[in-house]
């Protein structure tokens, strides 16, 4: 379940004055099962994800003499190519890279919405090509953001991204069942 919190955020951006909630199906398919002869293609994995975003509210804004619906349901859908450069290092061959190619994930995302009702519109999405950057400890990424058709957007951006993998930094507190677990 994703929720996406209404009146958070900077209002010059457009944020939405109501939550959405999207009940959301994540999925996943590495390669690693792939005869030797095609050995180079196990580091690939295809990640994705399948929603239905649910408004909070529908409002209704005047066009004319007439009312239009928008903040339609809509399915929340997507994928990502990815080539993890530390899985072929690992489990493939050893290539001899150099730090820091040898943790490298070059990827392609695609992030897109279908609305379902209320609204009229088209599907709109981004194509997101890059590149992730992974330790034992923290993963760094960059995107570039395209749009997929004209309803997006004309302009192209850029996303980069820290994750800090706290379990690993402090195995101790983080990473074991809170309750009924082996808390050692």
């Amino acid at each position: 379940m994703d929720v996406d919190l209404g009146d958070t955020g900077s209002k010059a951006l457009g944020v939405d004055s109501f939550t959405t909630y999207t009940p959301t199906i994540y999925y996943a398919k590495g390669f690693n099962e792939l005869p030797i002869q095609l050995k180079y293609l196990k580091p690939f994995a295809l990640t994705g994800t399948l929603g239905v975003s649910i408004p909070g509210q529908s409002a209704n804004i005047a066009n004319g003499s007439t009312f239009a619906s928008f903040n339609p349901d809509a399915l929340q859908w997507g994928f990502a190519l990815e080539y993890s450069m530390p899985y072929l290092q690992e489990h493939v061959e050893d290539l001899g890279l150099p730090r820091p190619f040898r943790d490298l994930i070059p990827l392609v995302e695609f992030s897109m919405s279908t609305p379902f009702d209320r609204s009229g519109e088209t599907t709109t999405g981004t194509m997101n090509p890059g590149v992730l950057w992974e330790s034992k400890f923290c993963q760094i990424g960059a995107e570039a953001v395209i749009p997929v058709n004209a309803h997006t957007g004309p302009a192209i951006g850029a996303v980069f991204q820290v994750q800090i993998f706290i379990d690993d930094l402090f195995p101790k507190v983080f990473g074991h069942p809170l309750f009924f677990g082996d808390n050692k």
